[in-house]
């Protein structure tokens, strides 16, 4: 990551799939690799987005095969146990450079706040950065 004279040292790095693996053979699934950076830094080959934002419940995890598959063996029942409805919106991965280094990544879920009673810490509030509180898992 430290690339591009340090650029993305301080960057954060979102991994969101366009497709929905249940619903689009495996082969035609899209998935976008984004880097959230300053406006100012931003190459002018880049192709520049915007997020819809919205509430997410953050998840931090050890970033391994048996972490990530125990999560999505456990992450549905947890956010219904906890009276909350997934929006039709990506699930997030998110990184940055000291959580890479700590083997670690955040998984963030939209989620509608309707009845829910996740505890605040869990989750996020995001307009273009997906910032927010971690919930470790």
């Amino acid at each position: 990551m430290g690339a591009m004279n340090g650029l993305l040292d301080h960057s954060v790095i979102l991994g969101i799939p366009q497709d929905h693996p249940n619903r689009t053979p495996k082969e035609k699934c899209r998935y976008d690799v984004c880097a959230v950076i300053h406006q100012d830094h931003v190459p002018e080959s880049a192709r520049i987005g915007t997020s819809s934002g919205g509430r997410y419940a953050v998840f931090l995890l050890d970033h391994t095969k048996e972490a990530v598959s125990g999560f999505w063996k456990t992450v549905f029942s947890e956010i219904e146990k906890n009276n909350l409805i997934v929006r039709e919106q990506p699930i997030i991965e998110r990184y940055t450079l000291q959580k890479v280094n700590d083997h670690l990544c955040e998984i963030l879920v939209p989620y509608n706040k309707e009845d829910g009673n996740f505890p605040s810490s869990a989750y996020a509030d995001s307009d273009q950065n997906c910032g927010g509180d971690e919930l470790s898992r």
